[in-house]
């Protein structure tokens, strides 16, 4: 297994290729490198503490400080305590039952942090996950050599990991990136081959290139891909075909419209037919002047779910943020605890403080009828039910279109499916 800093484990060898070299300057070119950096460039201002303003139009802000200090809403004061909710601490190696209790305060301020990780390198929230395939995407567009329009060259691309090779990929200018030794300080993937292939689309309404990872495993990795000055588009899905996880998926669709001052992203990650862990499920919505974002991790509708929804402004700072939180009495590590649903408030920006409690009328509201985070759990409702169907995140031209172009439509429009 390899262990990779800041990026998501996704599969047993495929890590092996995510390193890049993103030094040189990538304000004009276009390559699958360059657009990794165009995007995580922005994403890394998450974590500012003031908003930077003045962002043009044409020039995307992934500015999500707008949340730095969104710790947490409740009711009176089960936001900072752990009396009635307390909730597992996604930062920690232990087992779910096992992990320490935090208030949802805390929880929240981890959630809208892109730098935490769990032990193992594995993101624990929206921005991580996404940022994490960004990151293998740009390790893969290292690896090969680009045609006059900086896309990858067609055809058929054995890479066998030499320690020139991993060397270069764990260089501290790439994407963060470690891979595992044995007990002799020797590479894992020292000498392990993999192929990578690349065609035109068939359709090029969204994509121009399909890339596909084949590695040996039964368990290949797929990404399209159309970057230019006008839009980044870029789809990363993966089934795991060994180890513990094997079935498992993930899907990650990102488009970024440059000219229309829009950042849209997704991303899933189910479990194999045969296993009842947890469905992971985010989606971003995101202009030059507001962000929203939602996300459900559950096993079932009904019950053992977590969700939350969450909005504000970017150029004021001055604003509230809104948060809508609802959990199960399965997630509420509180022994004995009781299921909290629609928990609504406006936070404070510079303080974290509930501004004004039971309430999403916040500068940039969430719509209270249809836009809290039990509404969440109706949208995911349509693919959670099937996720023992094995396949269900199938990988198609047709398929890896985001359903989605307002916020009222991230909330209502259901996931693809096969």
């Amino acid at each position: 297994m390899l262990y990779i800093k800041r990026c998501l484990l996704i599969a047993g060898l495929l890590i092996g290729v995510v390193g890049c070299s993103v030094t040189e300057d990538v304000s004009e070119d276009y390559t699958m490198y360059s657009s990794y950096k165009k995007i995580t460039n922005e994403m890394e201002k998450l974590d500012e503490l003031s908003p930077i303003s003045g962002t043009s139009s044409t020039s995307f802000n992934w500015d999500f400080s707008i949340f730095s200090k969104l710790y947490a809403t409740a009711f009176g004061d089960n936001w900072t305590s752990t009396n009635n909710i307390g909730l597992r601490d996604p930062e920690s190696d232990s087992e779910e039952g096992s992990a320490p209790i935090i208030s949802v305060k805390e929880y929240l301020g981890k959630q809208f942090n892109s730098e935490l990780t769990r032990p193992n390198g594995s993101g624990i929230n929206a921005f991580g996950r996404i940022k994490s395939a960004l990151g293998i995407f740009c390790a893969v567009g290292s690896l090969l050599e680009t045609d006059a329009d900086g896309y990858p060259s067609n055809g058929d691309h054995p890479i066998t990991f030499t320690l020139a090779v991993l060397e270069d990929l764990e260089d501290d200018d790439g994407c963060d990136i470690s891979f595992e030794k044995d007990e002799s300080d020797e590479y894992t993937m020292l000498d392990q081959v993999i192929t990578l292939n690349v065609t035109n689309t068939t359709d090029t309404t969204v994509y121009d290139k399909k890339l596909t990872v084949d590695m040996g495993t039964g368990g290949d990795m797929i990404f399209y891909m159309r970057y230019n000055e006008s839009e980044i588009n870029i789809v990363s899905a993966e089934r795991n075909g060994s180890g513990d996880n094997n079935g498992h998926e993930y899907r990650t669709i990102i488009q970024h419209d440059l000219d229309g001052d829009l950042l849209r992203a997704e991303y899933i990650s189910a479990p194999a037919a045969s296993s009842n862990d947890y469905v992971y499920f985010y989606r971003v919505y995101m202009t030059s002047d507001e962000a929203y974002v939602i996300a459900f991790k559950g096993a079932e509708l009904a019950s053992d779910n977590l969700m939350y929804a969450g909005a504000g402004t970017i150029e004021d700072s001055s604003t509230t943020s809104a948060i809508s939180l609802t959990v199960s009495a399965e997630q509420n590590g509180v022994d004995g605890g009781s299921a909290f649903g629609n928990l609504n408030a406006c936070i404070d920006r510079t303080t974290g403080d509930i501004d004004t409690d039971n309430s999403l009328s916040c500068g940039t509201p969430l719509d209270s009828a249809t836009q809290q985070a039990t509404d969440v759990s109706t949208l995911v409702g349509t693919f959670i039910g099937s996720k023992a169907e094995a396949g269900w995140i199938t990988v198609s031209e047709a398929n890896d279109n985001l359903n989605f172009d307002t916020v009222v439509e991230m909330f209502s429009a259901a996931p693809n499916q096969p």
